[in-house]
C-alpha cells in the first residue's frame, strides 16, 4: 500500500486509525479513521489547514487503497 505520496504521508497510528503529516516537516494535517455509520474510512483534516487539489487526490488515493482491503 502506497503511504508516502509527493507532499503527504500517512503514518499508522493505532486500530486502523492513520496520521496525515507533511512529508517535509512532519506537521500533522489531519487523520484517516473509519467511519462506522458509512462503513468507510473518510479524512479528518485538522483545523485550519489548507490543501491543494493535488493532496486531495492523494488523500483520495490513500482512501480507496484502504477500502480495497
Amino acid at each position: 500500500m502506497k503511504m508516502d505520496y509527493h507532499f503527504i504521508r500517512f503514518i499508522k497510528d493505532r486500530g486502523e486509525n492513520w496520521i496525515c503529516t507533511n512529508s517535509r516537516s512532519g506537521d500533522p494535517l489531519g487523520s484517516v479513521e473509519e467511519y462506522a455509520d458509512w462503513d468507510q474510512f473518510v479524512f479528518v483534516p485538522r483545523e485550519s489547514v489548507i490543501f491543494s487539489a493535488d493532496c486531495l487526490v492523494d488523500i483520495a488515493h490513500f482512501l480507496r487503497q484502504l477500502s480495497k482491503k
